[in-house]
Formats: C-alpha cells, structure tokens, sequence
C-alpha cells in the first residue's frame, strides 16, 4: 500500500475512526522511538511551571547560622 493510498484511506474514515488511527500511530512512536510525536525530549516549554513556584523575598539574607 503506498502511502497516498494509506492517507485516502484515513481521510475516508469517519473522524472518531481517524482520532483511534492517530492515537495509535502517536502510541507506536512512543513505544517503538522512545518519543512523544511532535515533542523532542530535550526541548524545553517556556512557562510551564509559571505559578506554581514560590521562592521567599529573602531567600539569599544571611542566617544566623552562616555568621563564623
């Protein structure tokens, strides 16, 4: 089967029937590439964590501990 044939296939398909294909392609990515489809591991998403840090106003105020 080529693939322009695959593709007609698919785009036949009612659209819950295509969602069922593409999950299953983006779970053999997954599992057989170590991947998620579309995300290279080492890329960072800016703001992910945006508000759900929290770090005190005087976190680099020296303690009484450090004094020698």
């Amino acid at each position: 089967m080529s693939e322009l044939d695959f593709l007609e296939k698919v785009k036949l398909m009612p659209p819950d029937y295509q969602q069922e294909v593409k999950s299953f392609i983006d779970f053999v990515w997954e599992k057989k590439m170590g991947l998620q489809a579309g995300i290279d591991k080492n890329e960072r998403i800016p703001g992910l964590l945006k508000g759900k840090t929290w770090i005190s106003p005087d976190f680099d105020k020296k303690s009484d501990k450090d004094k020698i």
